[in-house]
């Protein structure tokens, strides 16, 4: 290969960008944003903070009785603590978490359908539609 063949291959790649690939590595979005850890704990400290602000200025009068638990704690909606668990995700990994919530809620349901009882008399009926070891011939010589 002459050098001129190779500075014609070299210049063919000079237009190329040369950086790694962009994944995405972070699930949430104070990532995406370039927050740091400290900087994102201190954000989360802050929405806390908000939160709590937030059910004291809520007026008592739009409280709902029936929407207390057990432990007698306010249940208030709050759109400051209740951000969206889909944001940072991709449209290919929300789609396989909704197939993997899916296969498991799918599985959830076939193993409560059945009792101890019923799945070991299924068993039992498979197995006595099987035959028995020694009752089929052999086949061949030997």
């Amino acid at each position: 290969m002459s050098k001129d063949e190779q500075k014609k291959i070299d210049s063919s790649y000079d237009k190329v960008i040369k950086k790694p690939i962009k994944l995405l590595k972070y699930k949430n979005s104070n990532s995406k944003l370039g927050i740091k850890n400290n900087e994102k704990n201190l954000v989360q400290t802050n929405k806390l903070a908000n939160n709590l602000e937030y059910e004291k200025n809520f007026p008592e009068s739009l409280v709902n009785h029936s929407a207390l638990n057990d432990d007698a704690t306010l249940l208030v909606p709050n759109p400051i603590v209740g951000i969206d668990e889909t944001t940072g995700y991709t449209k290919a990994e929300l789609s396989h978490k909704e197939a993997q919530r899916k296969r498991v809620h799918k599985q959830i349901e076939f193993r409560a359908s059945l009792t101890h009882r019923q799945r070991v008399s299924k068993f039992n009926e498979k197995l006595s539609m099987l035959p028995e070891h020694f009752d089929i011939p052999k086949v061949g010589p030997g």
